[in-house]
């Protein structure tokens, strides 16, 4: 990260959305790496910062966004979730009428 803010300048590193949310992603992993190693030793209970690891996956979104074939594939999974969900439904209405 400070290696892509040394560079661009640092106000056209903030211009663009996904390099704030890299930057913001990659400052609570720090943090969260520095409370772990410099914790009481206890082990147990972690803090609320591990929650935020499930944001490093949409960092995946950059992908999408340069890849047309994947978003269309994303688009196209998106639309057949209904179909889905009625056939999972149905399923499940089978599976408790017949066991």
């Amino acid at each position: 990260m400070l290696l892509k803010v040394v560079a661009e300048s640092p106000f056209r590193y903030i211009a663009n959305g996904f390099n704030v949310f890299d930057g913001i992603i990659v400052i609570l992993s720090a943090i969260e790496i520095c409370q772990t190693f410099m914790g009481n030793g206890t082990g147990g209970g972690g803090s609320g910062l591990s929650v935020l690891r499930t944001f490093r996956l949409l960092r995946i979104l950059k992908l999408v966004r340069f890849m047309p074939n994947l978003r269309r594939q994303l688009f196209v999974m998106l639309r057949t979730m209904d179909n889905v969900a009625v056939f999972f439904s149905l399923l499940v209405l089978f599976i408790f009428i017949f066991r």
